[in-house]
């Protein structure tokens, strides 16, 4: 197995700057436009979509920020990916916070972190499978993202710390982003692009 991430820093970085205007707009409209919680899916949702439609080498625009919010049907996918996806670190949450209320918070907070990354290398890729396979559900996202964190432990792990790395600084997140769409792209060619 080859560990290149130097390939795909390289092509998000191009991807980026070709389209630096569209990625900084749509990151101020999903930041101010989150502010109405009800939006908050469908703008992550539009956000992903921009740095999977990069990596295709089609021209990202400003109005794809707005693809979770192009019919009811699709509002609906956005609100269902994130409970979804958010349902598991939710669980998690909840058991570090009864370890504060057991009096046993340094252990609980410490164990909620370790399975918090645990689930993240094995959970990593769900929402980018999950705008790609736009016909599939988050069950599936969840499944193939398990299947591809688990025979790629090391890569994934790579993955997630290079792209928090631009996660960290918000005008710098497409980076990220569309770096770890070349990522999985690369990990699991199989994954049909069809959003």
């Amino acid at each position: 197995m080859s560990f290149d991430v130097i390939h795909p820093l390289k092509r998000a970085t191009g991807i980026f700057i070709a389209n630096i205007a569209a990625y900084l707009a749509g990151i101020v409209i999903a930041v101010l436009g989150s502010v109405l919680i009800v939006t908050v899916a469908p703008f992550i949702y539009g956000l992903y979509y921009m740095a999977i439609k990069g990596t295709r080498g089609e021209e990202v625009k400003i109005k794809d920020v707005f693809y979770g919010f192009s019919s009811t049907d699709m509002f609906t996918r956005t609100w269902v990916g994130f409970i979804g996806f958010g349902f598991v670190f939710f669980i998690v949450i909840s058991l570090s916070l009864i370890g504060r209320l057991l009096d046993m918070a340094v252990l609980f907070s410490f164990l909620s972190l370790v399975v918090c990354f645990i689930l993240l290398i094995f959970l990593y890729f769900t929402p980018y499978i999950y705008v790609m396979t736009p016909s599939k559900n988050i069950i599936y996202a969840i499944k193939e993202s398990v299947r591809i964190g688990k025979t790629n432990i090391v890569m994934t792990i790579l993955t997630i710390l290079v792209a928090a790395i631009f996660l960290i600084f918000l005008v710098t997140a497409p980076i990220g982003l569309v770096f770890a769409v070349y990522v999985l792209k690369g990990l699991e060619p199989s994954i049909k692009d069809s959003s």
